[in-house]
């Protein structure tokens, strides 16, 4: 299955995830606000700013007008759960009502307290697929062996999605929990900051891993 696929975010995981699927797309249009990067990833294959010492697919087009998906299959959403509502409410007016939207976003809406699938789904009136890690965007750019998870209660959208993630080096896990999924996405996150103090505090590894193992217990 060849797809056209758009990718919202020029940052380092809307990067690295467009560097990953490129060859699985028929077209991939990855999105940037700023036209400087643009111009950057058209004109010499580098996202100079994020991931400099790596040449894009020749697959990849940068574009700067969020119309310029109007006609991709699957969009990923690589953009801060801040700007999400906003961005959907953009995108309803330009996709058709079959593109499939997948959201990488790992947060809740600050006034809401809302998912990010269920931001999506009152914007746009569809279910969303959502992707949680682990995936650390420098080993993906290297296209080093990884890991993710999809979830969606569409069983059709997570094959697709699953088809154009899946490469030899990295493996795509499906599971119909959406809310586990985002939620749990979250909480790694809070998680990997209270590893990062430990860590940066110098603190003995018997402590760190007590505080690991405190954390995870309440996680469950």
């Amino acid at each position: 299955m060849s797809l056209n696929v758009g990718v919202i975010g020029a940052g380092a995981m809307g990067t690295a995830i467009s560097q990953c699927i490129a060859p699985n797309t028929n077209k991939l249009l990855l999105y940037a606000r700023r036209k400087e990067i643009c111009d950057d990833i058209n004109e010499g294959h580098i996202n100079c700013e994020y991931h400099p010492s790596v040449k894009l697919h020749e697959n990849i087009r940068a574009v700067n007008d969020l119309c310029d998906l109007k006609d991709v299959d699957v969009i990923f959403l690589c953009i801060p759960s801040s700007v999400m509502r906003q961005t959907m409410v953009q995108l309803n007016d330009i996709v058709s009502d079959k593109c499939i939207f997948v959201s990488t976003a790992k947060g809740i809406e600050n006034k809401t307290n809302k998912r990010m699938s269920e931001v999506i789904e009152e914007e746009t009136g569809r279910s969303a697929v959502v992707l949680s890690g682990p995936n650390i965007a420098s080993e993906m750019m290297k296209n080093l062996p990884s890991a993710t998870t999809i979830a969606s209660i569409e069983k059709k959208d997570l094959e697709i999605v699953k088809s154009v993630l899946s490469t030899p080096k990295l493996k795509v896990n499906t599971n119909h929990d959406v809310i586990g999924t985002e939620f749990c996405g979250i909480i790694k996150n809070i998680l990997a900051i209270s590893q990062g103090i430990c860590k940066g505090m110098g603190i003995n590894d018997n402590a760190k891993f007590a505080v690991f193992t405190k954390s995870y217990n309440e996680t469950k």
